[in-house]
């Protein structure tokens, strides 16, 4: 019911995201000055049937049987990223430390202040905060895989996963593989502003990341065991994404 309402409202124009950082804001949608111009006599062509209704979600994949059950005609686009840079990432950002602690961050997080996905919560708060970085998202890809391997028949042509690495580097192949799995077509010229715009294609710079993992390596060699397993999760996700 939330969900629907939540549609509801992202179809006639509440709740928009006018944040300039984001490339979600309302700035970036092909349709801004439809959303803009809205009054309750345009409400009407927003609840057209063939406009699908996107939502960016988190973690989801470990749940995807009742995700599905619920919306069984739901397509799911699912990006991965390289564990390694996703670490620095969440260093530069300082979120294990923010979680419980910050108002402006929703992830859902136990009494405890812990993030709702840790299951050993008690072993998590001893941690250094470069290890609940690292333990943080070894868990979400453990989970992830875990959920994706016991349903991976529910998956199928509802699945699509994108390797970060290849939006940037090969954002034309995969917005036309998308397109395919959406039975979507993007204009020339919308493909040509969104490249502009975003900067695409780049280079991926893998030297980086090896000098990012020699780092973390310095800092603690016990690191080793969980960042291999890690990147074992990831290549084998995109592995995945090959195959459908």
């Amino acid at each position: 019911m939330q969900l629907n309402e939540a549609a509801y409202n992202q179809r006639v124009g509440r709740n928009l995201n006018f944040r300039d950082s984001d490339f979600s804001n309302l700035q970036n949608s092909y349709q801004t000055e439809e959303y803009l111009n809205r009054g309750q006599s345009r409400v009407r062509p927003f609840l057209k049937p063939k406009w699908p209704s996107v939502f960016i979600t988190h973690e989801l994949l470990e749940h995807m049987n009742w995700v599905w059950t619920l919306f069984p005609k739901m397509k799911w686009i699912e990006l991965v990223r390289h564990p390694i840079d996703l670490i620095f990432s969440w260093m530069i950002r300082g979120l294990c430390r923010r979680y419980g602690n910050d108002p402006t961050m929703f992830t859902l997080v136990q009494e405890s202040g812990v993030p709702l996905y840790v299951k050993e919560a008690e072993d998590y708060l001893r941690l250094q905060p470069i290890d609940q970085v690292i333990y943080s998202i070894g868990a979400l890809y453990r989970q992830g895989l875990t959920g994706l391997k016991e349903n991976h028949t529910l998956a199928q042509g509802r699945l699509k996963i994108v390797v970060y690495d290849e939006i940037l580097s090969q954002p034309e192949v995969v917005i036309e593989d998308l397109g395919r799995f959406l039975d979507k077509q993007i204009a020339k010229s919308r493909l040509e502003l969104i490249l502009k715009n975003t900067g695409l294609p780049q280079w991926v710079d893998v030297q980086l990341r090896e000098q990012h993992f020699e780092f973390l390596l310095k800092m603690n060699p016990a690191f080793r065991k969980s960042l291999d397993a890690m990147i074992n999760d990831y290549e084998e996700l995109s592995h995945y994404g090959k195959k459908n």
